[in-house]
């Protein structure tokens, strides 16, 4: 058979048939052929896709039915468990029932416990702070009273030493009182004696002389305390 000349009958439509060369059908088979195999994957891909929805629609039931299957089979041992469970569940709860009201007596406690310490340490802190202003009180009380001690103790002393003071002055003014007074006694006997004798020498004189003087009347009066002395020298300085 010629390579060049393959020849082949077609049927161009149905009971038409016409010879045409083999070579010149190639494209038109592989198109034909892609497109054929693009038909076949997309009915693939449907069938698996009606495959998978019928799986779908059947695994509930299938999964259903053995479930209750596998139910039935340890429906004993689900009781059980179901039984353990709430026993367990219940020894849970009166044990949570019982922490938490051991947990409250204990916090309760605590909180007592808290309390009084802290009452403890406001009451420390008060009578820490009213020690404080009572130590200063009284030291404040002890300073004054030292300080008036203290003042009076200065202030004796001063007038202790204003007394020695004092008392040397005023016996100082005695003794010279005294001898200020034992002078004037002197001074005063003096010329008490000195009048005495003056008057007896005077009253000698006047009395051998017998002077008459015809004076005025004024000056008689006058004159008289002077003649009484016995001061003659001293009525003529008056003059």
């Amino acid at each position: 058979v010629d390579e060049d000349q393959l020849m082949m009958d077609i049927d161009l439509l149905q009971g038409v048939w016409q010879r045409v060369n083999a070579k010149t059908l190639l494209p038109l088979v592989g198109r034909r052929k892609l497109e054929l195999n693009h038909r076949l994957a997309n009915s693939r891909a449907e069938l698996s896709i009606l495959i998978q929805a019928a799986f779908a629609l059947a695994v509930p039931h299938a999964q259903k039915v053995a479930r209750r299957y596998l139910v039935r089979l340890r429906l004993e041992q689900i009781r059980k468990s179901v039984l353990d469970f709430a026993r367990l569940s219940a020894a849970v709860e009166i044990q949570r029932s019982v922490r938490s009201k051991l947990a409250l007596r204990e916090a309760e406690r605590l909180s007592k416990l808290k309390d009084n310490f802290m009452a403890i340490k406001i009451q420390s802190i008060a009578r820490r702070r009213s020690a404080i202003a009572e130590r200063k009180r009284r030291f404040e009380s002890y300073m004054v009273k030292l300080r008036n001690r203290s003042a009076i103790k200065i202030q004796c002393l001063y007038h202790i030493l204003q007394g020695k003071i004092l008392a040397e002055e005023r016996k100082q003014q005695l003794k010279e009182q005294e001898n200020a007074k034992v002078l004037s006694v002197e001074k005063d006997a003096a010329i008490v004696i000195q009048k005495h004798c003056r008057r007896v020498l005077n009253k000698a004189i006047y009395a051998n002389r017998r002077i008459e003087l015809g004076l005025h009347q004024r000056l008689l009066m006058y004159l008289e305390r002077y003649v009484v002395d016995g001061c003659m020298w001293s009525f003529v300085k008056a003059i």
